[in-house]
């Protein structure tokens, strides 16, 4: 990223054609550091289900099914209308 900024700043990042290469493949770079950060933090709180001791469904919560559903739907709701209030 540097010599990029030092390219674009020089005005021959245009005209770097290795360059353009070079961030265009790097694009999703982003996206798989946060889903193996994500991945490994999940993976981190739940050791004793990752290695097959105990199943998801049991070790999931001691609520109900029903209590369940309406908190997703409820954090679903809320994060709907977060993302519609950020188009405004």
């Amino acid at each position: 990223m540097v010599v990029a900024l030092f390219l674009l700043w020089t005005g021959r990042l245009f005209h770097a054609r290795w360059m353009l290469w070079v961030l265009m493949l790097s694009a999703p770079f982003p996206y798989i550091a946060n889903t193996a950060g994500w991945m490994t933090a999940e993976l981190g709180r739940q050791p004793w289900l990752v290695y097959g001791l105990m199943r998801t469904e049991d070790g999931y919560s001691s609520w109900s099914r029903r209590e369940r559903h309406v908190y997703s739907i409820g954090v679903y709701g809320m994060y709907t209308v977060l993302g519609i209030l950020a188009c405004f």
